[in-house]
């Protein structure tokens, strides 16, 4: 296993040391499944797309008027 050094802040370190003891494990073990969890999240939101290929994804999935801005009846008191 690979070495890497890290410059924490003094209140990210407390709180590391506080949920290391709290787990009975080391600073590196503690810092290494938070490190993996971050990354998988990381990869699993970027495996999604950008916000609007999500929204595309959504796109004619609802049923009602496609604009609301069209109908005089929706827009009726708008903007008072």
């Amino acid at each position: 296993m690979k070495s890497v050094a890290v410059k924490l802040p003094e209140d990210l370190l407390a709180r590391l040391d506080a949920v290391s003891k709290r787990q009975g494990a080391g600073r590196s073990s503690v810092v290494r499944k938070a490190l993996r969890q971050f990354l998988e999240n990381a990869e699993e939101t970027a495996a999604a797309g950008s916000f609007a290929e999500q929204a595309a994804r959504a796109a004619g999935c609802f049923d009602g008027a496609r604009d609301l801005s069209h109908s005089s009846r929706h827009m009726r008191g708008y903007g008072r």
